[in-house]
């Protein structure tokens, strides 16, 4: 059913300025202060537009979401969790396909327009999860876009026959390649790196190599991912998550680290863990593309996370002390603008013939929405409102 033309007015955007939207069909007709005649009035007064949020890093096969109440086991190292994750989702009754989508819902409730997920590709797993997965981007793909990134949970090396399992989940739909920790889990820095970056170029797709490794061993990983970043013609979308090394460096280090990463064009994801956050605001300053995620919402790893990347970002700010308006609005950036550019989606302005996606949250501005995220929200993509109350129509006024 074709939806009628729309004027929303009275709202405020991310920059504080006030103003009003006019939709036709999909796209934004015109950010003016008159509604045209044939738009259909509607009071967004009290709300803030903002762009769609993205979410840089989650697990849709991991989560709990939709299964019954999984008490969380502690593990001391990586290994350790992987091994008691795999026995915990073995035993689960509900599938990925339904806890997946609880998850994806519940990010689409929230605002979230753009979102990449790792899978578990993994001789254990085989290609089972992928499958379920494609089949739920398709599922909700006039709703949110999701990348998927070929993730070795259980390693490459130390677990034989994941390789061609790689090779097999980029030819079948994955976006990216993933990695994981190549010393601390698979004992070789250079063989794990040989395998991912060659599969990155032979299928032409991004990277993203989870990197829980600290200290020195950490850096040198971190070194290594950008000279072969630069020995590959830096091919698109490198981005390493989570980059723990990073926030234990002195200055020298940090501005030689950060150098390396901004000449090599690796991108730093982070989850804002309780300790060892990357200064995400100053590798910004020195050029680095930075981005944020949720990773772990409600799984073996976490019981925490609920995927609003409002709230993430609050968290960000709130571990890094960016308290200010300016540092509010980086923490928000980090929601939206900056981690769609690091997913390969530039987004253009709320302008006159940009697609009329956007999301309505009931704040006074965008710090505010950023400081206390709101659950009152209204979501629209391509024009459409996917999600949150209806609003209500003006009467009297025009």
């Amino acid at each position: 059913m074709k939806q009628a033309p729309m004027w929303l007015e009275g709202m405020t955007f991310a920059d504080e300025s006030h103003g009003a939207l006019a939709i036709v069909e999909d796209k934004i007709a015109a950010r003016a202060e008159a509604a045209p005649s044939d738009c259909l009035p509607i009071d967004a007064s009290g709300w803030v537009c903002l762009p769609p949020l993205s979410e840089g890093h989650c697990h849709l096969d991991k989560t709990f979401l939709g299964a019954p109440w999984q008490p969380h086991i502690r593990q001391n190292d990586v290994l350790g969790r992987i091994g008691m994750e795999k026995q915990i989702r073995a035993n689960l009754d509900v599938p990925v396909s339904v806890r997946g989508a609880a998850l994806i819902e519940r990010e689409i409730a929230f605002g979230t327009g753009l979102m990449r997920t790792h899978v578990d590709i993994d001789p254990d797993w085989g290609l089972e999860n992928l499958h379920a997965v494609l089949e739920l981007r398709q599922r909700y793909s006039d709703r949110i876009t999701i990348e998927i990134v070929a993730f070795p949970q259980s390693g490459i090396l130390r677990a034989p026959g994941t390789k061609d399992l790689l090779t097999a989940a980029l030819s079948q739909g994955a976006d990216l390649i993933g990695g994981l920790d190549p010393m601390a889990i698979d004992g070789d820095r250079a063989a794990h790196l040989d395998i991912i970056f060659s599969l990155a170029s032979h299928f032409d797709v991004g990277i993203d190599i989870h990197l829980h490794e600290t200290g020195p061993l950490g850096v040198k990983t971190i070194s290594a991912i950008c000279e072969r970043a630069l020995a590959h013609g830096r091919p698109s979308h490198i981005a390493i998550s989570h980059g723990f090394a990073l926030s234990e460096l002195n200055e020298p280090e940090f501005e030689i680290i950060a150098a390396r990463l901004s000449n090599a064009g690796v991108a730093i994801i982070s989850s804002a863990p309780p300790r060892l956050m990357p200064p995400l605001d100053q590798l910004a300053e020195r050029g680095v593309c930075v981005a944020l995620g949720s990773d772990n919402i409600c799984d073996a790893w976490s019981p925490f996370g609920n995927g609003d990347m409002l709230e993430r970002a609050a968290i960000a700010a709130r571990q890094q002390c960016w308290a200010t308006d300016s540092g509010l609005a980086f923490a928000l950036s980090l929601a939206t603008d900056r981690t769609a550019a690091v997913l390969g989606e530039t987004r253009p302005p709320l302008v006159a013939g940009a697609p009329a996606d956007f999301v309505l949250i009931k704040a006074p501005c965008a710090q505010a929405a950023l400081a206390n995220p709101p659950s009152e929200r209204m979501v629209f993509r391509g024009g459409r409102q996917i999600a949150g109350p209806r609003l209500g129509c003006l009467t009297g006024s025009h």
